[in-house]
C-alpha cells in the first residue's frame, strides 16, 4: 500500500467524535487555507469501515470488468430522465472537453417526483443498477449510509466552525417530506488507461477535467493508482493528492457551502490526470456529494452572525488562483445549479428528454 507523505492536511473523524472543540479549529483554518484534507481514523467510528469500503471497491471492479456492453446499455443514462445510471468514456464533459472516464451516477432512491414543475425536480427518481450482479445495489448502499453519517456530523462541525447558529449552514440539508429529501448524489467511476495525443488520444482530455463541485460537502474514495489534483490558491501550482492507503478519504467543500459561508470557506478547483497507457489496470474512485435539497433556497450567513474572529477577514476580497471561474453554479436555489452542473455535464441526455424548447435552464452553457 502506498506510504506517501501527505500534502494537504490529514484530518481525524474519531477526534471530530470524541473531542469536537479540538477538532473544530483544525477544520476552520483547513477550509480557511486549502478547501481540501483528508479524513482518517474512520474504522474506530464504524468498525466494518474497512471491509465495506474493501467491498464498495471489489462489486465496482467487477462491474466494469464482467458486466457485458449489452447489459450496460441497458441501464444507460440516456433511459434514464432523472440523469442516472451507465455512461461510457466520452459521455461527459468538463468545460465542454470529454471526460476518461466511465461511471454510474446514483442518487436518493426515491420514485420520480409528481410534480413536473420547476423542472429540477425531475432529478429525483429511481437508480438503475447491473441486474446480473444484485448485490452491486447493497453493497454500495451500505457504503453510502456510511457517507451521510459522516457528512452530516462534518457539516455541523463545519457550521459550528463559523457560527454560533450552526443551523443558518444545516438547514438546506434537511427536508421531512419524502419526495424531496437531500440531493445526494454518488459516482461509481473506471478511469482506463488512456493513450496520449498523437497515439490516439484526444489533446487536452483529462480524466476529469479542472472544477469546482456544485455541491456541498464531497467525500472521496480512491484506489491506490492515484491522479487526482488540486490547485493552489495562491500559486496556482498543481499537487497531488496522494492516496494513503489508511481507509481515509479525501474531502473537499463545494459552491454550496463556499456560498452559505460567505465565501469564507473556498470551493478548491481539482482535476483527475488520465491514467497512462502502460497501467495494468483502471483506476477506481467512488466521490460522494452531499447535498442539499433540491427546492432550498441559498442564503449566506450573514456577517454579523459570524464568530466575531471571522468577521473582519469575511468583509476582504480573497484571491484564488483558479483555472476556473469562481461560483460558476451560484444559485438562490439549489435545484437551478444542481439541473444547470448536470445538464451541461450530459447534454445527450437533456437533449433526449428536455431540450431548448422545454427548458431555457439547462443544457450546454450559454454565453451572454
Amino acid at each position: 500500500m502506498p506510504t506517501a507523505t501527505p500534502q494537504l492536511p490529514v484530518l481525524s473523524y474519531a477526534e471530530a467524535l470524541n473531542s469536537p472543540s479540538t477538532f473544530i479549529p483544525a477544520l476552520r483554518e483547513t477550509l480557511l487555507t486549502s478547501g481540501f484534507f483528508y479524513l482518517a481514523d474512520i474504522q474506530q467510528a464504524f468498525p466494518t469501515w474497512d471491509a465495506d469500503l474493501k467491498a464498495a471497491f471489489d462489486v465496482s471492479r467487477r462491474f466494469f470488468e464482467e458486466v457485458s456492453v449489452e447489459e450496460k446499455e441497458g441501464m444507460a443514462m440516456r433511459e434514464s430522465k432523472h440523469f442516472r445510471g451507465w455512461s461510457g468514456v466520452g459521455s461527459e464533459r468538463t468545460k465542454g472537453v470529454v471526460d476518461l472516464r466511465e461511471q454510474i451516477d446514483l442518487g436518493p432512491e426515491t420514485p420520480p417526483h409528481p410534480s413536473p414543475a420547476p423542472i429540477y425536480l425531475s432529478l429525483y427518481g429511481p437508480n438503475l443498477y447491473p441486474p446480473s450482479q444484485p448485490s452491486f445495489a447493497t453493497t454500495i448502499s451500505a457504503y453510502r449510509s456510511h457517507l451521510e453519517i459522516i457528512a452530516r456530523v462534518l457539516l455541523r462541525l463545519i457550521g459550528e466552525s463559523l457560527t454560533s447558529s450552526p443551523e443558518l449552514l444545516t438547514a438546506p440539508f434537511y427536508s421531512e417530506d419524502p419526495t424531496t429529501p437531500p440531493y445526494s448524489r454518488m459516482k461509481v467511476v473506471s478511469y482506463p488507461p488512456a493513450p496520449p495525443p498523437g497515439e490516439g488520444g484526444e489533446e487536452g482530455a483529462l480524466g476529469v477535467g479542472a472544477h469546482a463541485d456544485g455541491g456541498g460537502l464531497t467525500l472521496l474514495a480512491q484506489d491506490s493508482t492515484g491522479g487526482l489534483q488540486v490547485q493552489k490558491w495562491d500559486t496556482g501550482e498543481w499537487i497531488d493528492v496522494t492516496p494513503l492507503g489508511r481507509g481515509e478519504l479525501v474531502l473537499n467543500i463545494g459552491q454550496v457551502i463556499e456560498n452559505l459561508s460567505a465565501d469564507l470557506y473556498t470551493s478548491t478547483t481539482h482535476r483527475v490526470l488520465p491514467v497512462p497507457s502502460t497501467s495494468p489496470r483502471s483506476r477506481l474512485s467512488i466521490p460522494f456529494f452531499f447535498s442539499p435539497v433540491l427546492t432550498s433556497s441559498l442564503t449566506s450567513i450573514p456577517i454579523s452572525k459570524l464568530h466575531p474572529e471571522l468577521q473582519a477577514q469575511a468583509l476582504k476580497e480573497k484571491e484564488v488562483k483558479s483555472e476556473v471561474k469562481r461560483g460558476d453554479l451560484k444559485e438562490v436555489v439549489f435545484g437551478r445549479a444542481a439541473w444547470r452542473g448536470i445538464t451541461r455535464s450530459h447534454v445527450e441526455v437533456w437533449e433526449r428528454w428536455y431540450g431548448a424548447e422545454k427548458d431555457p435552464v439547462g443544457g450546454p452553457e450559454r454565453k451572454g
